[in-house]
């Protein structure tokens, strides 16, 4: 109160400042009823009216941070001290699902917009992968697939109308080759959570491969029958009017190809490097990887890519409600794709079998219908490879060799044209494979198939044998084999109807009859040559008794 009094500007033009006898008046009787000493109230009245008592709040510079830090530490110290730590970003995902669409709209016009020299370009696609990161952190697929589709605009890879120009455009575009390479970095990186953008980047892939822009890896397939193990998927395209052309050798079409052939020219420097340029830029892309890589992904991205696969890969049949001519090779090329990523996930093809198989199926009936005889071939050998591959799978093991029955429903010609790719592959299965097979059946469908491609027979149920259950008795009674003392109370005519398989000399008698579109009448069916060593030529007989007899 004495500090105040003497101290305080508003106080002392309201009251006459305090002396030391109202100061001693004040404090009378206050110390249980006596008075202080005079001498020390004289002591304080003189200290206090001389230098004025601050508080350390009112302090200014060291002696105030020095109170306040004090006074922080003692509050620390109690109840108070406790501190809530919010988590980083913790509204990062609700902005982003707010901003991403303008975003990925301004950055998609920016790149449209943006020159091959400016910085801007760069900075554009700096945006596209950061964006991708944030979609692959928070697993937003729809994002992803936005930022893919809009990105493979800018690729050069969209011209489904001439692929031959895909080189030059590709080769002579910076912009087009940066969207390249990012577009396939944000698949291999994040491909975890890429659903509907899968389509858009096999379109890309195709038509790469339609320019001849693939490495080798990508355009070669194995095979049984090529001494090599494999075959070029890379065939030259000849359209049916040139084939037309060909078969009708007249003096006005041989000058018209003189004319058509002097008017085509080689590809001058520029193309020629333009196409190095897009050749290096496919390198750095590294599409192989999508079908080495697939191994990694999760369940529900492999059946997207799968879908994506299939959905592409369509047969000759449900070609007919679409425009445009049917490419025969590009099919094939997506068919090689599609089997390489499921020997890719061999140990779990378990949820995509279903629908490989099916679509395998559609393949093979559909070629085989519409005499695309180089996918059929390419189809059968697809339904092969998974045979022996998959096989050691004990759970597969039943499934993939029942599939391979499909064959026994191909007309007997049609089956002749790939009985070699079946007979060596069935050998390689029965060399590499054969303790894994356990039922019944399953040597059932191996026998028909050997008996078949091997042996020129034609297929159970087409000599008028009416159709029987898959498994009857011990599983062989599909087949329609008897025993010696059956056939024997049978005359040749009932023979021909009921035992479900031809000899040779009505085999070649029945030649002429059967299609001759694909195969020489005057060629006929061979026999299984060795693989790789003397296989005994023969007769297999199956009783059903289960026993297995072999007639030299």
């Amino acid at each position: 109160m004495l500090n105040v009094d003497q101290h305080n500007h508003n106080v002392k033009k309201q009251n006459i400042p305090m002396t030391v006898e109202d100061f001693k008046k004040n404090l009378k009787k206050v110390n249980g009823g006596e008075d202080f000493d005079k001498g020390m109230l004289e002591e304080m009245y003189t200290a206090i009216r001389s230098e004025e008592i601050v508080m350390p709040a009112e302090q200014t510079g060291l002696v105030r941070e020095n109170y306040l830090w004090k006074v922080l530490l003692r509050r620390g110290m109690g109840k108070g001290g406790s501190f809530v730590h919010a988590p980083n970003g913790l509204l990062d995902h609700d902005l982003f699902t707010l901003v991403w669409g303008p975003a990925v709209a301004t950055l998609s016009f920016t790149l449209d917009k943006a020159t091959p020299e400016s910085m801007v370009l760069s900075r554009a696609i700096a945006g596209y992968r950061k964006c991708a990161s944030i979609a692959a952190h928070y697993a937003m697929s729809d994002v992803f697939d936005n930022l893919i589709i809009s990105l493979c605009k800018f690729t050069a890879l969209t011209n489904l109308e001439a692929p031959e120009s895909i080189p030059t455009a590709l080769g002579n575009s910076q912009k087009a080759q940066l969207a390249a390479k990012t577009v396939f970095t944000m698949a291999h990186r994040h491909g975890d959570i890429l659903r509907h953008g899968w389509k858009n980047l096999i379109d890309c892939v195709l038509q790469l491969y339609l320019a001849r822009l693939l490495p080798e890896s990508l355009v070669t397939a194995e095979d049984f029958v090529d001494p090599s193990g494999s075959v070029s998927l890379a065939r030259p395209e000849e359209s049916p009017l040139a084939m037309q052309r060909n078969e009708q050798q007249g003096l006005f079409s041989s000058f018209y190809s003189y004319l058509t052939e002097s008017s085509q020219r080689g590809p001058n420097p520029e193309e020629e490097k333009a196409r190095e340029s897009a050749q290096a830029c496919v390198v750095n892309c590294n599409p192989e990887l999508l079908i080495s890589e697939s191994k990694f992904l999760r369940i529900d991205a492999l059946q997207e890519l799968v879908k994506a696969l299939i959905y592409a890969c369509h047969g000759p049949e449900s070609h007919s409600s679409m425009s445009g001519g049917y490419d025969e090779n590009s099919t094939v090329f997506l068919l090689e794709v599609l089997i390489k990523v499921v020997l890719q996930n061999k140990d779990r093809v378990g949820p995509i079998w279903a629908a490989v198989r099916d679509h395998l199926y559609s393949l093979v009936m559909g070629a085989s219908a519409s005499e695309y005889r180089f996918l059929l071939e390419r189809a059968v050998v697809g339904i092969l490879r998974l045979a022996i591959r998959l096989i050691l799978r004990e759970e597969m093991a039943s499934q993939v060799l029942q599939s391979l029955g499909m064959l026994l429903f191909l007309k007997p010609a049609t089956l002749h044209q790939v009985s070699r790719q079946v007979a060596y592959a069935l050998y390689e299965l029965l060399r590499t494979s054969a303790p894994c097979i356990h039922a019944a059946q399953d040597w059932a469908t191996l026998f028909s198939l050997m008996a078949c491609a091997g042996a020129g027979l034609r297929p159970p149920g087409l000599c008028g044998t009416p159709k029987r259950s898959p498994v009857e008795d011990d599983g062989f009674g599909s087949l329609g084999v008897q025993s010696d003392s059956e056939l024997s109370r049978k005359t040749p005519a009932e023979c021909c109807e009921d035992r479900g398989y031809t000899s040779d000399s009505e085999l070649y008698q029945h030649v002429p009859s059967l299609s001759t579109e694909n195969t020489p009448s005057a060629e006929a069916i061979p026999v299984v040559p060795s693989c790789g060593g003397s296989l005994t030529s023969g007769w297999i007989l199956v009783t059903r008794s289960d026993n297995c007899g072999m007639f030299v």
